[in-house]
């Protein structure tokens, strides 16, 4: 199983917004002026990220891929092996390190890269896009060889280029549920511990 977070809102404060030295893009800090960005509303969610990532590096029988895709096209690489920060700002710090050098660490084994593929070339078919609006389908005989992809924005709809690349739209819930609790039921069921 290869996991995508779609449309993530990781991105660094862009040129736009005049805004002096590296930071991410982070709602909590750059909510004004973040409002003149295009798409604001999808963007400056790095908690989205981590704790979905908190969920898949942590769990025990994970054995699947990991990429994440970003509001500004860019897909990250995430080995098995890495080992999140548990706090957010450290977490944020290593973002800004990612997306300013291209890999983290930046000496040595990378185990978080900035990729140079575009997001179908990382989606394999069948492609499961679980969105709120899906068939409540998803089961265990859906886990496998397949590429699952869940969005990691706030608000909003997915991208026209996550919607170009075919797929089948399926959820686990009738109601609005958070990005990690999407992925902590994947998992549940794909991944059931021991």
């Amino acid at each position: 199983m290869r996991i995508v977070l779609l449309d993530s809102g990781l991105e660094l404060v862009p040129p736009e917004m005049n805004y002096k030295g590296n930071s991410l893009l982070d709602i909590n800090y750059h909510y004004r002026s973040m409002k003149r960005l295009r798409d604001w509303y999808k963007r400056g969610r790095p908690d989205i990220v981590h704790f979905s990532l908190l969920q898949l590096l942590s769990w025990p029988t994970f054995s699947g891929e990991i990429y994440v895709h970003t509001f500004d096209g860019k897909v990250i690489y995430v080995d098995r092996k890495t080992r999140i920060p548990k706090s957010q700002a450290r977490f944020n710090s290593l973002i800004v390190q990612l997306l300013k050098y291209g890999k983290v660490p930046t000496k040595g084994e990378p185990l978080m890269v900035v990729t140079s593929y575009r997001l179908n070339d990382v989606i394999n078919q069948p492609f499961l896009l679980f969105d709120e609006r899906g068939d409540l389908t998803f089961n265990s005989e859906l886990c496998g060889n397949v590429s699952v992809g869940i969005g990691a924005f706030q608000r909003g709809e997915f991208s026209d280029e996550v919607l170009s690349i075919p797929h089948k739209k399926i959820s686990v819930s009738k109601s609005k549920i958070e990005t990690f609790q999407v992925v902590c039921n994947i998992l549940q069921k794909c991944f059931p511990l021991e």
